[in-house]
C-alpha cells in the first residue's frame, strides 16, 4: 500500500515481502523489501515492540545509520531489518565478510540471536 516502507517492486530480479494480517484475514499493510539486485527475507519474527526479518542482500545502501554494519562487505551479505507495528523500517543492518553471507533463522529467548550460513 501507499503508506507502507516500500510500495512498489525494487526491480531485481526478486524482492522480499512483509505484510500484516488482521485476525480476520484482511491485509492490514504490505510492503517489499529491496532494491535494484536480488533480496531474500529468509526468516521473519515479532514481538511487542517490532517485526524483525532476516534474509540476504546484493544491494548497497540499504543499510540506516548507527547500526552494527553500514556497507555491503563483499557479494552479498546478510542482512537484519526491523519494521514498526505500522510497516515503517526501523533500522537496517548488513550482516557478513568478504565471502558471501546468508542469514537464515531469526531465533529469540532474552536476547536476539541469528543464524548464518557461509556461501
Amino acid at each position: 500500500n501507499e503508506d507502507s516502507h516500500q510500495h512498489l517492486s525494487g526491480g531485481g530480479n526478486w524482492d522480499g515481502f512483509i505484510a500484516k494480517i488482521s485476525p480476520q484475514g484482511q491485509v492490514v499493510w504490505f510492503s517489499y523489501y529491496g532494491k535494484q539486485n536480488d533480496d531474500e527475507i529468509m526468516d521473519i519474527t515479532a514481538d511487542n515492540s517490532a517485526v524483525y526479518v532476516v534474509g540476504k542482500t546484493k544491494n548497497l545502501e540499504m543499510a540506516t545509520t548507527g547500526v552494527h554494519q553500514t556497507f555491503l562487505n563483499g557479494n552479498a551479505d546478510g542482512f537484519i531489518a526491523s519494521f514498526d507495528e505500522n510497516g515503517n523500517r526501523n533500522w537496517h543492518t548488513y550482516f557478513g565478510g568478504e565471502t558471501m553471507m546468508k542469514l537464515f533463522h531469526w531465533c529469540k529467548k532474552k536476547t536476539a540471536f541469528t543464524c548464518m550460513e557461509t556461501l
